[in-house]
C-alpha cells in the first residue's frame, strides 16, 4: 500500500481547495456597485437590465415581494465579462430577470465593506 494513494490525494487537494476558498471568501470585502462609501459607483443600467447595489436592492426586492439575483464581479474575470456580453444582453433573460429579480452587482475585490 502506497502511503498517499491517490483517492488521498484527491482528498487532500480537495480539502485544501475549500481551505483557500474560505479563507478568501472569509478575508474578501465585497462591496456594493450602488454603495454611498464608494459614490463613483452608482447604479448600472445595462442593456435593459438596471443593476442595483447591495441595500438599494435589498430595499426594492422586499417592497416588490421579488428574489434578489446578485452578480459578483471582478474585473479581471473572464467569465463575468462573457456573462456580461452574451446572458446579460440576451431578451428573454433580460425580460425574465426584470419581470422576477430584482439585479444586484458587486465587486468582490472591493476594498469597502457592505453594511
Amino acid at each position: 500500500m502506497k502511503l498517499f494513494d491517490s483517492k488521498f490525494r484527491v482528498t487532500i487537494l480537495v480539502l485544501a481547495a475549500f481551505i483557500v476558498i474560505g479563507a478568501l471568501v472569509y478575508n474578501s470585502q465585497i462591496q456594493s456597485v450602488n454603495s454611498t462609501e464608494n459614490p463613483e459607483h452608482e447604479t448600472d443600467s445595462t442593456n435593459g437590465i438596471t443593476w442595483l447595489g447591495f441595500n438599494e436592492g435589498l430595499s426594492k426586492a422586499a417592497k416588490e415581494k421579488k428574489l434578489v439575483l446578485i452578480d459578483v464581479y471582478t474585473d479581471w474575470c473572464i467569465w463575468c465579462k462573457e456573462m456580461d456580453k452574451n446572458v446579460y444582453t440576451d431578451k428573454s433573460v433580460i425580460d425574465y430577470m426584470n419581470k422576477h429579480y430584482v439585479p444586484v452587482k458587486l465587486n468582490a475585490e472591493s476594498k469597502n465593506i457592505i453594511k
